[in-house]
This record gives C-alpha cells, structure tokens and sequence, in this order.
C-alpha cells in the first residue's frame, strides 16, 4: 500500500461541474499523480472541513462520521484497491472495538469521511502503476503528434531551390570561403 495525499482539485476541461482530484504520493520524491474526475459537490465535500465556512447543519459526511463515532467505532484508513476503465474502488476500515469493518465505497466519499476523520489514504501500488502508465503513455502520443505537426508544417513551409538561388548559394559559399581572419582579429580576403 502506497499512502498518498491530496495535492489539489481543479475545474475540469469543460468548466463544468467535472472537478479533477489529484492525488500523489505522500512521499515527495515521488512524483506520480493520480487524478481522479469528481462531481463538484464531491470536490466540495472532500474541501469543506478545510474551508471557513461552517454550515450550521451536518452535512451527510459529517454525519456519517459522527454515526460511526457514536456507534464506538473509528475510520482507520481509506484505501483505494482498483481501477477498471476509469472507475476507482475503494474501501473505508472501521474498527469497532477488536472488530474491523470493510465498507465498499467510492473514492470522493472514502476521501470526504478520511479527511473528516483526519485518517490515512492509501493507494494500491498496482493502481498507481496503471495510471502512471496511462499518463505516461498519453504524453508520448501527444509528443508524437506535436512533432508530427511540426514537420509537417515544416515541409509544407519548405520550398525547392530554384536553379538561380541554387547559383547565388555557391557564389555566396566561394565568398566566404574566400574570407580569413588577419592576427587582428579583422577580415582579409586570401591573397
């Protein structure tokens, strides 16, 4: 298991209501990413405790923190097991006395209780593999489009030589040619 943090939430691409979490590791030299698209609601949810603002009703992750603290029981940890396709799992522990309890459940709700609770997230390793190697990937095709767009432009800004510039490049190639540097520093033409 991988413990991770969250490192930010951002508006998504179409400035909707997609948000972006991103998690990483909390290891610093570690410096994968994991984002994961969210809801804004969710987003609000996962920032709410860290903001001023202070509703004056429980809101539901707030509630289902205090129903699991008044049934005698802690969130351990979130943990976030899979990924198939782009769709995250992940699991809240609860212990209650010597029992612990596994409960399936979203990522942005697992994240909203742990930083409620001011528990850990932890990641599979395999699962941040995954998505490194997707980002990974996706940077290099989007290199290789980059730099097939720029020889393309490249190509079509390229225009043969003519007959008669081709003549004045070797006229201007003998001249130079021709150009020395005196022990001054100053050009003379070779005698």
């Amino acid at each position: 298991m991988l413990e991770v943090e969250i490192h930010q939430i951002t508006v998504g691409r179409d400035g909707g209501s997609e948000r972006c979490l991103i998690l990483r590791p909390k290891d610093h030299e570690d410096r994968r990413v994991c984002p994961i698209i969210i809801g804004a609601n969710e987003a609000a949810a996962i920032v709410a405790p860290s903001s001023e603002a202070n509703p004056s009703r429980p809101m539901t992750h707030d509630l289902l923190l205090n129903s699991i603290n008044e049934l005698g029981g802690t969130v351990q940890y979130v943990y976030i097991r899979g990924l198939n396709k782009s769709t995250f799992f992940a699991d809240v522990s609860i212990r209650v006395g010597e029992e612990v309890m596994v409960l399936d459940a979203r990522p942005s709700d697992s994240i909203a209780l742990a930083v409620r609770a001011r528990a850990p997230i932890y990641m599979a390793e395999e699962v941040m593999e995954q998505v490194d190697s997707d980002i990974q990937g996706r940077r290099t095709a989007e290199e290789q489009a980059r730099h097939t767009a720029r020889d393309k432009r490249y190509e079509e800004a390229a225009t043969p030589v003519t007959p008669e510039q081709r003549e004045k490049l070797s006229a201007f190639s003998e001249f130079m040619e021709s150009l020395t540097m005196d022990d001054d520093g100053d050009e003379a033409a070779r005698a």
